[in-house]
């Protein structure tokens, strides 16, 4: 993926995306952008694996949107998250991931009228 769209998209998803989730993009192997919030960090950095069962993980398998609890011992700490995958030329070449606090109990709007 383009770099400069990433940014460029990044940009808009700071006003709309509340400061307490963190964003994860991802190719299909690795993470190529994250920014933690003030409420969760799962330590993601550029080039890191996507690990197995996290929600990056299912989306990528899957294919399809995912909602998904994580238990800490997936990969540290308890989240709660939303991926979706993105797809170039018709092909699936990664997702991005939203991830919240497990314990947040009002999931914004915009991912719930965005998954349905």
């Amino acid at each position: 993926m383009n770099q400069h769209l990433i940014n460029s998209i990044m940009e808009a998803f700071q006003e709309i995306v509340p400061q307490d989730i963190s964003i994860a993009i991802s190719d299909c192997e690795q993470y190529f952008y994250y920014r933690p919030s003030n409420e969760i960090d799962l330590k993601i950095h550029p080039g890191d694996a996507i690990q197995a069962g996290t929600t990056t993980y299912q989306t990528l398998q899957t294919k399809q949107k995912t909602m998904s609890s994580i238990d800490k011992h997936v990969i540290g700490t308890t989240y709660f998250g939303i991926s979706y995958p993105i797809y170039e030329d018709d092909q699936l070449s990664g997702c991005i991931t939203f991830i919240l606090p497990k314990n947040q109990i009002n999931l914004p709007s915009l991912f719930n009228r965005a998954y349905n």
